[in-house]
């Protein structure tokens, strides 16, 4: 039952949506945060396991394992760049489609908070990709809590 296109209200309850947003890939993301981690490895491990000197010629300059025994420091720092770059993408990423995908869900249902019965609450249940499944559920009502009895102080009886 495809009611993207037309407003639920409290009288379709329950009912099913068909959304439109879909989940983005972030295959590319995790790839930096992957070679983010990769370096910041092969850093510390430069850094702790590395020798203390490295002879190389001015004429030919570092060989690719002796680049890595020279700049163990900076393989660290670009890694920690790198995945906290990745991180920061793919937060702003999901971020995004959370709120693209809320403010659908939002067009897609016409129930004002008001309209609920009381003891009710709205749910919202993912059964696939783009397929939601909206219905009343009774609110579980929390035990009564006693009230928290002030310490009289000593004097005042």
């Amino acid at each position: 039952m495809d009611r993207a296109r037309k407003a639920i209200r409290l009288r379709d309850l329950p009912a099913e949506i068909r959304l439109q947003t879909s989940r983005p890939t972030t295959t590319w993301i995790s790839l930096i945060s992957c070679a983010g981690v990769a370096l910041m490895i092969l850093g510390v491990i430069s850094l702790f396991l590395g020798p203390d000197r490295t002879y190389y010629t001015e004429a030919h300059g570092f060989d690719f394992v002796q680049f890595f025994q020279v700049f163990p420091g900076r393989l660290l720092c670009i890694g920690i760049v790198l995945t906290g770059a990745g991180s920061a993408l793919d937060h702003q990423v999901i971020t995004a489609y959370r709120n693209a995908l809320q403010d659908e869900l939002d067009a897609a249902i016409d129930i004002a908070e008001e309209a609920i019965p009381e003891g009710f609450v709205l749910a919202v249940a993912q059964k696939s990709e783009h397929l939601y499944r909206i219905s009343l559920i009774r609110q579980e009502t929390p035990v009564a809590v006693q009230p928290v009895q002030q310490p009289v102080p000593a004097g005042e009886h």
